[in-house]
């Protein structure tokens, strides 16, 4: 028998010298002079905690002992009891190892014996109990179990007078329910709870599952439901799910959380440096041009308008630096718990990585690394001083014409950042409209300001090559060719882990290089999670920040809202702003969805005419049987601001009429959501 392993008797005595006499417990009255035979796997040191596993009908305490090294928790010691042999009435009568004999069948439940399961939980109360006395505390206890013993784990962890470090029931369900409220104890109601089961389980109807998950997850209680395309078992996704579920139960909580952050290039990330915070702040200089050459159709006169490019980017670098500074005080107060090392990091193995020349180790590693624009393979592009989002942004001098290769959000913006600038301004993209992962009359209405404002369109159109032409960039299309001052290429990212050393951690890539991750984050490495623009899935900073704040509730146990689970709306900076959130009308059809379409244009709201912001639509999707919120879509002035009505609807699972009935002032942009909610025969007045 190897270290660390071993069997204790009915009497706690071990087939090994070491060891101890046990206690014996008491509960409600009564007295348990024999502990259950268990098989033991000891932590390797000092145990962190325990876990109480049970284990199934007519199964063994040896029954869940092969898992124990694939949970990769050394510091845990591992409590494998042997349940009291009976006889199971729904089995003939048959002797076999059983936490209480189930006299009858039914969904619902209510079958168990009471009396084997009171006789069951003192028994294991028992060796909660022995752990006190090992120095492990009911605090540092997780109780486990599947199936019967899952049943048990719930049962017992629920009516424990002390307070529990976790409760995890796998492929279980609930007994002597009609008991739960009377005899449940206040130390364990918000104790973390773990559930999973599998849709394909034909032992326990995964509905008695959810029904005892819900019984128990109230609100304010770390809880997570895991479903699992399984039968009655325990599978290898399920093992990842437990393994870091028990390791944040079980992790130290003596040790302070010491950090270090390896960073390359300038701290605050896309967002701070090259994404949104410089380009916001130069669209803000473009839109102010763009007011003072209009404002004659508001009745004021102005003069000739210039832009100084210069002063344009000197202000957008002074912002950029309040921001980096920012970061950098803030990570300075952390004080020597952090750690910021200046240097690329790369990992050399499971959950090491190198920066500066030095190897650290840690048991969670989060990576966070980022994307940067991607350059397409077209003959010549290397040639003729192509610029990203970034450089960009470094010109002092307003280009004569900018073509930008690329239709998206990002292209768009810029496209009508330098336009009000002053320069002459092409777009180019293959997609047949811009946007175009936007709904078609979206496109259009983006399409329609960009025509008012002399932005040329070549849609669709592919690039075949670009060369130089003196002064000029040539763009060589399938059908002509095109001549600017200056190319900006726009045509997507890709995340940052071709130096990564992915391979050496074990991290799993999809085909365009993003790091793969489900629900909370976790990579195909044990203890290794990743965020941000480097996971597949909307490139936003709304996004990455939400990614970090479900992250960081999923580590210290929270649980909360799944990745798969939130809205991310979207929203394009351009003027007028194009905002969504859900669903766009073509994905409702392609899914087949039936919904109810409100829309109307963003003329028809009153405060629109008068400040003279009239372009644009609004689009709203309701489910006609549910009345809630699919989808909205706004082009329109403030867009961006006016979503997040929808965007708190949906999140709050409320329906269309809690817009409809509210009482919204006059005259703003956002009584035109209640307008064009008014419009659906449902609503209408």
């Amino acid at each position: 028998m190897e270290a660390g392993h071993h069997e204790l008797d009915a009497r706690g005595r071990g087939h090994r010298p070491g060891r101890r006499h046990l206690p014996r417990a008491v509960h409600l009255g009564r007295e348990v002079t024999e502990l259950l035979p268990c098989v033991e796997i000891d932590a390797r040191g000092e145990a962190a905690g325990t876990v109480i596993w049970l284990h199934g009908l007519g199964a063994s305490g040896h029954d869940f002992e092969p898992i124990v090294p694939l949970l990769q928790l050394p510091q845990a010691r591992f409590v494998f009891p042997h349940a009291p042999t009976r006889g199971v009435t729904i089995n003939g009568g048959l002797l076999m190892p059983a936490w209480y004999d189930i006299v009858t069948l039914g969904s619902a439940g209510g079958g168990e014996d009471a009396d084997d399961v009171r006789e069951s939980a003192l028994l294991i109360e028992a060796l909660i109990a022995r752990e006190a006395a090992r120095g492990i505390a009911a605090s540092r206890v997780v109780l486990a179990g599947f199936s019967q013993g899952a049943a048990m784990a719930l049962f017992v962890g629920h009516r424990h007078p002390e307070a529990l470090r976790g409760i995890m029931v796998l492929s279980g369900y609930e007994v002597l329910a009609h008991t739960r409220e009377a005899e449940g104890q206040a130390a364990n109601r918000d104790t973390p709870l773990l559930s999973c089961h599998g849709t394909c389980d034909p032992m326990v109807p995964i509905a008695r599952a959810r029904a005892a998950y819900r019984a128990y997850a109230h609100p304010g209680r770390p809880a997570e439901w895991h479903e699992l395309p399984i039968g009655h078992e325990v599978s290898p996704p399920e093992i990842v799910v437990i393994r870091d579920w028990l390791a944040r139960r079980l992790a130290p909580e003596e040790r302070p959380r010491r950090v270090l952050l390896a960073e390359r290039q300038e701290l605050g990330g896309t967002c701070v440096n090259t994404g949104c915070t410089p380009t916001k702040t130069m669209m803000a200089s473009a839109r102010a041009a763009h007011v003072a050459r209009t404002a004659g159709r508001l009745g004021v006169e102005t003069g000739p308008v210039r832009v100084d490019l210069a002063a344009v980017v000197r202000r957008k670098d002074d912002i950029v630096r309040q921001w980096r500074d920012s970061v950098e005080r803030r990570l300075r107060e952390a004080g020597d718990r952090l750690r910021l090392v200046r240097a690329h990091a790369r990992f050399v193995g499971p959950r090491e990585v190198e920066a500066g020349g030095e190897r650290y180790r840690a048991e969670v590693v989060v990576v966070n690394a980022g994307a940067r624009p991607i350059m397409p393979r077209i003959a010549g592009l290397d040639g003729v001083g192509a610029l990203d989002n970034r450089r960009v942004m470094e010109l002092t001098d307003v280009p004569p014409h900018l073509l930008v290769l690329g239709g998206g959000y990002i292209g768009c913006e810029f496209a009508q950042m330098f336009r009000r600038f002053g320069s002459e301004v092409t777009v180019i993209d293959h997609g047949d409209r811009l946007m175009a992962m936007e709904d078609a009359d979206t496109s259009e209405a983006i399409r329609d300001v960009f025509a008012g404002e002399g932005i040329r369109l070549e849609l669709p159109a592919r690039v075949e090559s670009v060369f130089r032409d003196e002064d000029e960039v040539v763009a060589r299309l399938a059908r002509g060719e095109v001549r600017g001052s200056h190319l900006l290429v726009a045509v997507g990212r890709r995340p940052n882990t071709d130096d990564l050393g992915a391979d050496a951690a074990g991290i799993a890539l999809d085909a365009h290089g993003f790091i793969l991750v489900d629900d909370h984050y976790r990579t195909s490495a044990a203890g290794v999670y990743a965020v941000g623009d480097v996971t597949p899935g909307p490139q936003f900073t709304h996004a990455s920040w939400d990614d970090h704040r479900l992250l960081f509730d999923h580590l210290m146990g929270r649980g909360g809202r799944k990745r798969s689970e939130r809205l991310v709306p979207v929203t394009a900076f351009t003027d007028p702003q194009m905002a969504r959130v859900g669903l766009t009308e073509r994905e409702a059809q392609a899914r087949g969805v039936v919904y109810e379409k409100a829309a109307m244009p963003f003329g028809a709201i009153a405060r629109a005419v008068e400040t003279g912001e009239a372009a644009g639509t609004l689009k709203a999707l309701i489910d006609p049987a549910t009345e809630r919120v699919l989808g909205a879509a706004i082009v329109g002035a403030e867009a961006g601001e006016l979503i997040h009505v929808f965007v708190a609807v949906m999140q709050a699972g409320a329906t269309a009429r809690a817009v409809v009935d509210a009482e919204m002032v006059h005259p703003t942009f956002a009584e035109g959501l209640q307008s064009l909610l008014l419009r659906l025969p449902r609503y209408a007045l």
